[in-house]
């Protein structure tokens, strides 16, 4: 289990906006901290995103200012996305109290000896795919599709995918809802392992920026690992890129395709078809996987790897009676570098 999650990390207890109650870290990082807290009127347990209580630096607040902004235009009650119960300052800080969720997606594949069964990544895709295409809606892109990003729900509605944490999302449109021109620029790449060719470009994001990400996620839950992980960390920008775009001999994304379903070279042959500022099918995608289902008879049931272990066939770390847990939530991934 790597010792101890964070999950279980018991801090000196604090309350904050007078009602919720912190009892527990689970996880920290530049744009702010992460608590497990409770409503001392009703009991309800939240989740609250604060900037840090040992760095009391103003430049931190626009950033989870811009996440609530970002949430904000999510309603209330959406499917798959956590409901803001408050967001604002708090004495000196600024945070953000949302739901409760259970136990992320990377967290998950870990504890399945990271590997998913098809069938649990094709009901897995088919909400994630939702979740994306919902927020591009609004006219934002995540900038940051990776498998600590994406959670279970917590009790009722844990069979359920949720999309959390927008710090590094954009707007990939102007005030006239127009798509933003193609241009080269110094932004932040989101997390290297998962991000985007045009995002190791420094190019403008776009929609597609998401879908490709979202790619390379399933690969790592079909898989277990990708091909760049594991390089150097000086040349890992650079090795990356070659080994996406397809331009190294051993090791790439197309050596991976080769070993996967065939709905895996599809959904990237769409992708690398997309011209920029184009909008992904996401029904095509969806489609892919849903076929997958029907071909092989599988019905979405919300039975996860995680949930039902004896049908694994190489076994799994969760023992049979294991409850999605608060307990194993872990994030390590704050670092936008970390591979």
């Amino acid at each position: 289990m790597r010792g101890v999650p964070k999950a279980n990390q018991f801090i000196h207890s604090y309350s904050v906006c007078g009602i919720y109650q912190v009892t527990h870290r689970l996880g920290e990082g530049s744009d702010g901290d992460v608590m497990r807290a409770f409503n001392i009127n009703t009991g309800a347990e939240v989740a609250i995103k604060q900037m840090s209580r040992t760095n009391r630096d103003d430049l931190l607040w626009p950033i989870l200012k811009f996440e609530a902004l970002i949430l904000a235009l999510i309603p209330d009650g959406t499917e798959g996305f956590p409901s803001v119960h408050y967001a604002g300052p708090d004495a000196n800080e600024y945070v953000i109290v949302m739901d409760r969720l259970g136990p992320n997606l990377g967290a998950l594949h870990r504890l399945c000896r990271e590997k998913f069964m098809l069938r649990t990544i094709c009901m897995l895709a088919d909400q994630m795919l939702d979740r994306i295409q919902l927020l591009h809606s609004r006219g934002v892109v995540s900038c940051d599709i990776k498998p600590q990003n994406f959670a279970m729900g917590f009790d009722k509605t844990a069979h359920i995918v949720h999309m959390f944490d927008f710090a590094r999302s954009r707007l990939y449109v102007n005030p006239d809802g127009e798509h933003l021109p193609l241009s080269t620029s110094d932004r932040p790449l989101g997390t290297v392992r998962y991000a985007s060719i045009a995002a190791h470009r420094s190019q403008t994001v776009s929609r597609a920026d998401d879908i490709e990400s979202l790619l390379y996620v399933l690969l790592e839950f079909l898989h277990g690992t990708l091909p760049w992980e594991g390089l150097p960390v000086s040349l890992t920008a650079k090795s990356v890129l070659v080994l996406k775009a397809d331009s190294s001999p051993t090791g790439s994304i197309q050596t991976m395709l080769a070993r996967s379903p065939p709905e895996f070279a599809a959904y990237h042959a769409h992708v690398t078809g997309l011209a920029f500022g184009e909008e992904p099918d996401y029904a095509l995608l969806r489609g892919l996987f849903r076929r997958r289902m029907r071909e092989e008879g599988w019905v979405y049931d919300g039975n996860y790897d995680w949930m039902d272990p004896s049908e694994l066939v190489k076994g799994t770390l969760i023992p049979a009676e294991y409850n999605v847990s608060m307990d194993f939530v872990e994030d390590k991934e704050w670092n936008p570098n970390y591979m």
